[in-house]
């Protein structure tokens, strides 16, 4: 009886919490908690046009495995984690081991250990300040500070803040693809992933964060 007493109190706290901050003309939405309403982009936000540039390759998705190859990646076919490593062979001669992180479209079923084929289709693409194999889109490169990226970007389409894995800007591009720009504590670019929008944006219109 006791613990059913602390439960309503802790409950009627909350609301009154909110209740004060509605009043306060905080803007907390208390229908967006459970709220199934399609996610817009932002109105102002800004388009980014051409393509990323990847150990100095373009990219535009969605291609083949065997697209990739034709430009010069390599690979293990190998899927972990839901993504296959891919490394360029200019980097490759000069000894080093960089990777780009390459997902194939989820409809293959493929499961950790699997062999990718190079006729599958590739949906989306992920590189990370770990692997240091060389990116550059419009004069944003990983590593870069916030300010100087979004004085670059402008205004993106979506922005999510995730615990634990930091700040995430979605900017729309050409040809349906959609570009993500991950920010921790330390307000660098330390990872990037650009994907088709079939990808990138659920049904429900939110941007992917996983």
């Amino acid at each position: 009886m006791l613990k059913m007493n602390t439960v309503k109190k802790t409950f009627a706290l909350v609301i009154t919490g909110i209740m004060l901050a509605s009043l306060a003309g905080c803007s907390f939405n208390l229908s967006s908690l459970g709220s199934s309403k399609a996610a817009a982009p932002a109105e102002d936000s800004t388009p980014i046009h051409g393509s990323p540039k990847i150990a100095e390759e373009s990219i535009s998705l969605p291609c083949t495995v065997r697209d990739l190859k034709n430009t010069g990646f390599e690979t293990d076919y190998i899927v972990e984690d839901g993504s296959v490593k891919f490394w360029h062979t200019t980097e490759e001669l000069r000894g080093n081991n960089l990777n780009m992180y390459v997902y194939p479209d989820e409809g293959y079923g493929y499961k950790d250990k699997d062999l990718i084929s190079d006729s599958d289709t590739i949906v989306a693409i992920k590189v990370t300040s770990f692997d240091h194999i060389d990116f550059d889109f419009n004069g944003i490169r990983i590593w870069m500070d916030k300010e100087d990226f979004l004085n670059i970007a402008g205004t993106p389409a979506y922005e999510r803040s995730v615990m634990l894995k930091g700040d995430y800007y979605f900017y729309l591009g050409d040809n349906d693809q959609v570009y993500r720009f991950q920010f921790l504590a330390t307000d660098k670019l330390e990872e990037f992933l650009v994907g088709t929008k079939d990808y990138m944006i659920d049904e429900k219109g939110q941007p992917y964060t996983g």
